[in-house]
């Protein structure tokens, strides 16, 4: 049996709905949508988000993202310290109103943790890429 020092420590949170869960740190925990090219937009950075990179080495050069402050305000200092630097965060607003052309990978839990922030963001996305995907669809 393995040590206790040698097992990764994983973060908990409080989600909307009052329970406490632990964050899936892995890279099956992203779906990936759209099948644009050009600036990767990230809906959710987990738990590790300076794996990114090597979870998800396709889209590096330019990298967005937008972040729940719910779940945000809870993770520790090195989280936000491990942000990758060519990351830049995007108000939730503007992928609501425009959209993203490039390739999108979402966070999975975070709808399950935080529902109601995820949702729109998750149905706009998921909207787009429906209507890319469909001939003769209207934008």
């Amino acid at each position: 049996m393995p040590d206790s020092g040698s097992r990764p420590e994983r973060i908990s949170i409080h989600t909307e709905l009052g329970r406490t869960q632990s964050l899936a740190a892995c890279r099956e925990a992203f779906t990936r949508m759209g099948a644009g090219r050009g600036p990767a937009l990230f809906l959710g950075l987990g738990p590790c988000p300076w794996r990114l990179p090597d979870f998800l080495p396709q889209a590096w050069d330019e990298s967005f993202y937008v972040e729940c402050p719910a779940c945000e305000s809870q993770m520790p200092a090195r989280w936000r310290e491990a942000i990758p630097a060519h990351f830049r965060s995007v108000p939730p607003r503007d992928v609501l109103e425009r959209g993203w052309s490039g390739p999108v990978f979402f966070y999975e839990p975070g709808l399950k943790h935080f529902p109601s922030f995820w949702g729109p963001l998750w149905a706009k996305i998921r909207l787009d890429d429906l209507r890319s995907q469909s001939p003769g669809a209207n934008p």
